[in-house]
C-alpha cells in the first residue's frame, strides 16, 4: 500500500511533519545539496529517489521483523521484492551519477561586485 500511494504523490503533497514527510524531505534535500543546483530531469529523478528509499527502508524493517525469510525451501516474496526496491534505488542513484559536484565559483570582479553591492544595499 505505502509503494501504490506514494509513486502517486508528490513528496510536497506529504504532511512535512509527520515521519515520512520529514524523511521524504531530508533525503530530497540531501541529494539535491549533493547535486548542487539540479536540472528539471535531476529534480524529477530526486523526488522519485526519495520516494524509492523511504519504500525500500519500509519494506526492509519489515523483512527484518519476520520470524523466518524462507517458505519451505525457498525465500519469501517479499526478501525478493525487497531486493527489486533496493536495486530500483541503485539505478535511479547511479542515473543522477551522484558525486559531489563543486559548486560554482565566481570570478574575482563577480565577488568583489557582489560585495560591493552588498555593502550598499
Amino acid at each position: 500500500m505505502l509503494t501504490r500511494v506514494l509513486r502517486t504523490a508528490s513528496i510536497d503533497s506529504v504532511d512535512g511533519r509527520s515521519h515520512l514527510g520529514v524523511a521524504l524531505r531530508r533525503i530530497r534535500d540531501d541529494l539535491t545539496a549533493q547535486l548542487v543546483e539540479p536540472s528539471a530531469a535531476e529534480r524529477i529523478l530526486i523526488e522519485e529517489a526519495a520516494k524509492a528509499r523511504v519504500i525500500a527502508a519500509a519494506v526492509g524493517d519489515y523483512v527484518l521483523r519476520q520470524a523466518t525469510l524462507v517458505d519451505g525451501e525457498s525465500l519469501l516474496p517479499i526478501v525478493d521484492a525487497h531486493a527489486r526496491l533496493v536495486d530500483r534505488l541503485a539505478k535511479l542513484l547511479a542515473t543522477l551519477g551522484l558525486r559531489p559536484r563543486e559548486k560554482p565559483v565566481p570570478s574575482l570582479p563577480e565577488y568583489l561586485a557582489a560585495k560591493a553591492a552588498a555593502k550598499r544595499g
